[in-house]
């Protein structure tokens, strides 16, 4: 994925990310508009991220629920849960008030391209174990 993005975007693993004044979660991935410092001044907040993917195989229900509700309240524009269960990835997308509109899921074998990163396809298998 790393070379797909180039500089484009920041790749964080697990770093908090302050959604709000009482909101600091650590997705496992987050997407992030480029910064000189890398962050380093301060989490990014919801407008830096372009992206958040949570890696479930305990916590699916936990992150299609609670955080899938966090995510879009705070404008998280697109949030993806790579479902290592079920082998298959669920995209969320086009907030609408304060709730994802969107929902597809996809399988390995295909691809989807992040709309804040376009000419960026990202294979559904490289978020998959």
């Amino acid at each position: 994925m790393v070379r797909v993005l180039g500089d484009r975007t920041i790749v964080a693993i697990q770093g908090a990310v302050r959604l709000d004044d009482f909101d600091e979660p650590r997705p496992d991935v987050v997407l992030l508009r480029p910064r000189e410092d890398y962050y380093s001044s301060g989490h990014a907040g919801p407008s830096d991220i372009l992206l958040i993917i949570e890696m479930a195989e305990s916590s699916l229900e936990f992150d299609q629920t609670i955080k899938a509700g966090l995510y879009a309240e705070t404008g998280v524009p697109e949030y993806r849960i790579a479902d290592i269960r079920n082998n298959r990835l669920l995209v969320y997308g086009d907030i609408r008030g304060k709730n994802y509109e969107e929902f597809r899921e996809l399988q390995r074998g295909q691809t989807i391209t992040p709309r804040l990163l376009e000419g960026c396809p990202i294979e559904v298998r490289d978020l998959l174990p």
